[in-house]
């Protein structure tokens, strides 16, 4: 009884006629008892059985804010990295408020650096200025070098043209402990040709106190006025040949 008012929003969010194959592929006479079993996997004992109730709503896209939350607690006590990996999906694609900030915490919290890595690709793919703050607090809390990194090269592509992300990229390039996380933010930096972030290379170049600092954005600014001028080069033949 007590899963029927998730039950009704589901069906509001899904649109779905009575007479339906549920989400994970059984066909159930009637909505609300489909609901019921999907949802009733998510009590279950097994973490596989629950892994499959939580991949089968946010496959249908009907994960509710509510329901994120829950998901979001089974993540937290659970060990089960399959479960935890498909509860970030879903709770990714719930909705719910600060949803990309709860995942950072989940993903500074939880051990598994596997886990962390998940975080950072889902909030890349929820492609907000909340989700590019969020991975911006993985990268400078996690104490995972390989999350740190994951998340540097993340928001180094789905951050451009954001003056935040940018600040974040040269502070992990200047402050981080480990040397792989340094030289991952600088090669995020790299990554775009835009003056912004040419700037900031050359000015690491030149200011930087590490020495292997200045010389991997001394690189990095050259690959990237290389990449432009290529680009320029192409864009000059291509208008010298509609000329002609």
């Amino acid at each position: 009884v007590h899963h029927r008012p998730l039950c009704d929003a589901i069906a509001k969010a899904a649109r779905v006629p009575v007479r339906h194959t549920s989400a994970i592929g059984i066909p159930i006479e009637a909505r609300e008892a489909a609901c019921m079993a999907v949802l009733a996997m998510l009590d279950a004992d097994d973490d596989f059985v629950r892994a499959q109730g939580v991949y089968g709503l946010a496959n249908a896209s009907v994960v509710t804010p509510e329901l994120g939350e829950k998901i979001l607690t089974m993540i937290a006590d659970t060990d089960d990295v399959a479960l935890q990996k498909v509860g970030v999906w879903a709770v990714s694609r719930s909705g719910m408020p600060n949803a990309a900030g709860k995942l950072a915490h989940l993903a500074v919290e939880l051990p598994n650096p596997e886990v962390g890595r998940r975080v950072v690709e889902n909030l890349a793919a929820m492609r907000s200025g909340n989700a590019h703050r969020a991975m911006a607090s993985v990268m400078a809390d996690s104490t995972s070098p390989a999350v740190r990194a994951k998340a540097a090269m993340v928001l180094g592509s789905s951050g451009r043209g954001s003056e935040a992300a940018l600040d974040a990229l040269i502070d992990t390039a200047i402050h981080d402990v480990d040397p792989s996380v340094r030289s991952a933010a600088l090669r995020a930096m790299g990554s775009s040709s835009s003056p912004a972030r040419r700037a900031a290379l050359r000015k690491l170049s030149q200011t930087a106190s590490s020495a292997s600092v200045r010389a991997q954005a001394a690189q990095q600014l050259e690959r990237a006025e290389m990449r432009l001028g290529d680009r320029t080069e192409v864009a000059r033949r291509f208008a010298s040949t509609n000329k002609s």
